[in-house]
């Protein structure tokens, strides 16, 4: 029996949920340092909302594809 992979409108709404999560670790990140320096809070919300968002859109799909495969058995 072969297995169908997870609809793509999943993955998107899902990537698209890493990226809003991923914007609002990266600003509460650099809040504090944002009066003190500019360059460095900006600096620190990229790293952030990289780091984030890669490793929740990593999480959210990996869930997504184990809870599929789990389901269509």
């Amino acid at each position: 029996m072969s297995r169908r992979p997870p609809p793509r409108a999943l993955l998107i709404a899902a990537s698209a949920a890493s990226v809003a999560a991923g914007t609002a670790m990266a600003a509460v990140a650099s809040h504090p340092v944002r009066r003190h320096d500019p360059g460095l809070a900006n600096l620190l919300f990229l790293l952030a909302l990289c780091a984030g968002t890669l490793l929740l859109n990593s999480a959210l799909s990996r869930a997504i594809e184990h809870y599929w495969s789990t389901r269509n058995r």
